[in-house]
């Protein structure tokens, strides 16, 4: 039963810091536009989540041969939509 309970709850945490509620990509003149939503689980404010969404982007880039020589984070912003869930927008240029 104990093996169980701890199963779940490791399963539960893993799935739980995972989430990136959604994600969305625009290449620009020179760079890009990528904005994410947090959830309660992906504050903007938290460290490790902000890696996880570096991650992606840095994902989104390789897969999309954008930036392939480097880039650099010009302006990032948040937006306050409603509870937990913010929106945190990344202008960025490629070296």
């Amino acid at each position: 039963m104990r093996t169980a309970l701890v199963i779940v709850a490791v399963a539960l945490s893993g799935c739980a810091t995972d989430v990136i509620l959604s994600s969305d990509f625009k290449p620009t003149q020179g760079g890009f536009e990528f904005q994410s939503s947090t959830t309660r689980f992906t504050q903007h404010d938290d460290p490790v989540a902000e890696a996880r969404r570096i991650a992606r982007l840095e994902e989104i880039l390789r897969t999309s041969s954008i930036c392939t020589e480097g880039y650099k984070i010009t302006n990032r912003r948040v937006v306050h939509v409603a509870g937990l869930v913010f929106e945190v927008f990344y202008d960025g240029r490629c070296l």
